[in-house]
């Protein structure tokens, strides 16, 4: 397929998935399946964006591919180095936007390991490991818990004190379950990527919808051994500050979690979601399938001939 196609579906894709998944009902009643079709539509939608850099600054020769939609015949010479030049201007371009992207990661990447070792080492000085919590505590007066960085979970003393057994083993739980589902390196991953490319619609959205799905999906894994309301009465007690950019047991929409808590949605019907799940395997094979079809529809990959 010529670049400009693949970028077209591409962008089809993460324009009418951004739209679609945060409006999806069902998302509430499956968030487990809904961070997965997330992760599949910025995969996709990444992949694909790859694929065409790739395919835009790898022309093969003798040709200048990935410029137009299908068949493009130069009527003069002129019409072909003009062709040539804007495939340039758009290989440059693209080239200067992921060098640029790059460029943003990696500082702000070593801005957050720095940040996150200042934080495990403030933990280290200042928190006490408690084996029967499974945790780490350190002295706050305001109940809050919080999955740090090197996944230990942390409680404050107030919490201790304010929350009841049945609800600190909740709020445990909620912890342990973010733990268990890396939630916290899929959320830098998507943050990192929504700040590197601060004009991208898509991982801007991705980062807001992931990081209040993964809290859905933490109070189904607690609810399950704890019960609903325990856990919901530790987010009424613990409803504050979540420490920036760590998964935290009164963090997202609060309002929403307690709602869900007391008045659980109906479970996704198993039909349902093997329709779901049929439709993120397609939504992740159709850039595989359109580079599949450069070898058997050669209208598809007619190029510019300038030699």
């Amino acid at each position: 397929m010529i670049a400009a196609n693949l970028l077209a579906l591409t962008l089809l894709i993460g324009f009418a998935g951004g739209r679609w998944l945060p409006a999806a009902a069902w998302a509430r009643q499956a968030p487990r399946l809904a961070i997965a079709a997330w992760c599949v539509l910025l995969g996709t939608v990444g992949a694909g964006i790859l694929a065409v850099g790739v395919t835009v600054l790898l022309p093969a020769p003798p040709v200048v591919c990935a410029l137009l939609f299908w068949c493009v015949h130069p009527d003069s010479p002129a019409t072909a180095l003009a062709l040539r030049v804007a495939g340039d201007m758009v290989a440059l371009g693209l080239a200067g936007t992921l060098l640029t992207a790059l460029v943003r990661a990696g500082w702000l990447l070593r801005a957050q390991v720095r940040s996150r070792r200042r934080h495990r080492a403030m933990l280290t000085l200042a928190g006490r490991p408690d084996a029967a919590l499974g945790g780490t505590v350190i002295e706050h007066p305001r109940a809050a818990a919080y999955l740090a960085p090197d996944r230990r979970v942390v409680v404050t003393s107030g919490a201790l004190e304010e929350l009841s057994p049945a609800q600190l083993g909740a709020v445990l739980a909620h912890e342990h379950a973010h733990a268990g589902g890396r939630h916290q390196v899929l959320l830098d991953a998507v943050r990192l990527a929504a700040r590197a490319l601060p004009g991208l619609r898509l991982t801007r959205v991705a980062q807001q919808q992931i990081g209040r799905l993964v809290e859905l999906r933490a109070d189904d894994v607690a609810a399950r051994t704890h019960g609903r309301r325990a856990l919901a009465a530790a987010l009424v007690t613990m409803a504050g500050a979540t420490p920036p950019g760590l998964v935290a047991a009164h963090g997202g929409d609060v309002a929403e979690r307690l709602r869900r808590l007391l008045v659980p949605p109906k479970r996704l019907g198993p039909w349902r979601s093997a329709a779901i799940v049929a439709a993120l395997l397609v939504v992740a094979a159709l850039p595989v399938v359109g580079l599949a079809l450069d070898g058997w529809w050669p209208g598809l990959v007619r190029c510019v001939w300038i030699g």
